[in-house]
């Protein structure tokens, strides 16, 4: 049935059914990667690729998936190539620079300052932002949680913990004043 929509839908060549089109690719390929389906994530997330090449800002918000994807299969070499092309597509736009940035720290968080970009500079943005960002923040906030609690320092997997209860109120409740 989803074959059969996509390909009614591609058969209305607008710009409108491209972007659509990616966004669903996209979406589709992060739900891929949230199950586990390394195969179904990379064939959906470069078909939603190819459905934005006329679309910068979508193109490099599809590459931040796919470098979560990358990270989280355990494919590195994968995730640094497209942190590389991200990074230099993404120069000037701060959500974007920061996001690949945070990837990057992912990939290396027994450095110190890894650490220290995660929890001062990548939680605080995507928190701000709201949005579609959340996600990031709450991702952020396990990995570090569970580094934390892995090694021991449980006084810092508890305030890991305390942000991520903080964003979970705000989303609920509301932003606090």
């Amino acid at each position: 049935m989803f074959e059969s929509c996509v390909a009614q839908a591609r058969s209305f060549q607008t710009d409108f059914n491209e972007r659509l089109l990616g966004k669903l690719m996209s979406n589709l390929s992060y739900i891929s990667y949230k199950t586990g389906n390394h195969g179904e994530f990379t064939r959906l997330i470069e078909e939603a690729l190819t459905f934005f090449q006329n679309y910068e800002s979508l193109y490099v918000g599809a590459l931040v998936t796919k470098a979560y994807g990358l990270l989280a299969f355990k494919d590195y070499s994968g995730c640094e190539e497209v942190l590389k092309q991200g990074k230099d597509l993404s120069k000037g736009n701060e959500g974007f620079t920061i996001e690949f940035e945070a990837i990057g720290h992912l990939m290396s968080l027994k450095d110190k300052d890894s650490i220290n970009y995660l929890e001062n500079i990548a939680i605080p943005y995507c928190t701000s932002q709201g949005g579609e960002h959340i996600p990031t923040a709450l991702g952020i906030c396990d990995t570090l949680e569970s580094y934390y609690r892995k090694r021991g320092a449980i006084n810092k997997a508890n305030a890991i913990a305390a942000i991520s209860r903080d964003i979970y109120k705000d989303m609920i409740m509301g932003p606090r004043e």
